[in-house]
């Protein structure tokens, strides 16, 4: 959660590389966590950082990864990333 809580306080203020390069991975790789609290926070995150990110990043792996969460068996992991993915 941490790490998640960062990379959404930290993207705002960095450049669109840092964003891509340094932030985008980190909230990727908690994607496939096991806790489910962790997962719809990673859509949540996503959502807000596909802003600061190249349409082409978006579509190339901020989606994909959205849509994967979509079909996650926790309610609350479908709901935020359908949420997340329509904002995007």
């Amino acid at each position: 959660m941490t790490s998640l809580l960062a990379c959404q306080t930290i993207a705002p203020a960095v450049s669109k590389s840092v964003v891509e390069n340094d932030l985008l991975p980190t909230a990727l790789a908690l994607a496939s966590d096991p806790v489910p609290n962790i997962r719809f926070n990673v859509a949540k995150v996503l959502q807000g950082m596909a802003a600061r990110l190249e349409p082409s990043v978006v579509a190339a792996q901020v989606k994909p990864c959205l849509h994967r969460l979509c079909e996650d068996t926790d309610g609350d992991v479908k709901f935020y990333s359908t949420k997340a993915l329509a904002a995007c």
